[in-house]
């Protein structure tokens, strides 16, 4: 996706234009909530030569994620970032003659991740690997979703006093789905989704001095 080297680009010089001394990561163990949305883009691998046949056109769909987040101070200007999320992604099948969805597929996970990062006067960027439990699913077209998903992320945001901001990268690592399309030599397509989005979070830890 070309768009999102820009608009990292665009965040970080937000966030050092508005940066003072007054917003920093907490220097203690600090834990809250956050919301946001997401769009997932979906990469088909291993599929067949004739899509139109065998396989409908597939396009990303919008989605959302929550949960609950920490900070461990590790040094002055490094911590560990930790999400907790219950998140709601889909993907889209649509006729590519006529470009009409035929059908949405929706996959609801509990994820967790450990993301090693850095600060500096409230702006930080962590990075770090993400597994995703499959735990309900609403099919509309053939498939045959994974129960696990990993994940590595990227995120870049900015924390003043208790509220944080961020925007997110997340690129699977292993499909969340496949479509057997040849049961006798074993032939199928992997869906491997990747996911930009943001979330706005509030620290329920007193802020540390």
């Amino acid at each position: 996706m070309k768009t999102i080297p820009v608009i990292l680009f665009a965040c970080a010089a937000f966030i050092g234009s508005v940066a003072s001394t007054h917003a920093q990561i907490s220097k203690s163990f600090a834990f809250g909530v956050k919301a946001g949305g997401s769009h997932m883009n979906t990469k088909l691998v291993k599929k067949p030569s004739n899509l139109a046949l065998n396989l409908s056109g597939v396009r990303g769909a919008k989605g959302y994620q929550m949960g609950i987040w920490s900070t461990i101070p590790l040094y002055r200007w490094a911590f560990l970032d930790t999400d907790l999320s219950y998140s709601d992604n889909g993907h889209q099948r649509y006729s590519p003659l006529s470009d009409s969805v035929i059908a949405e597929n929706r996959y609801r996970y509990v994820g967790l991740s450990v993301r090693p990062g850095v600060t500096y006067r409230g702006a930080f960027v962590s990075f770090g690997p993400e597994v995703n439990i499959l735990t309900s699913e609403k099919i509309n077209s053939p498939s045959q979703s994974k129960p696990i998903e990993w994940r590595l992320g990227t995120h870049l945001g900015y924390q003043y006093r208790r509220i944080r901001a961020e925007v997110f990268y997340t690129k699977s690592l292993t499909p969340y789905d496949q479509n057997v399309w040849n049961v006798e030599k074993d032939y199928k397509t992997l869906f491997y989704g990747s996911n930009l989005g943001f979330s706005v979070g509030l620290m329920l830890t007193k802020p540390s001095k």
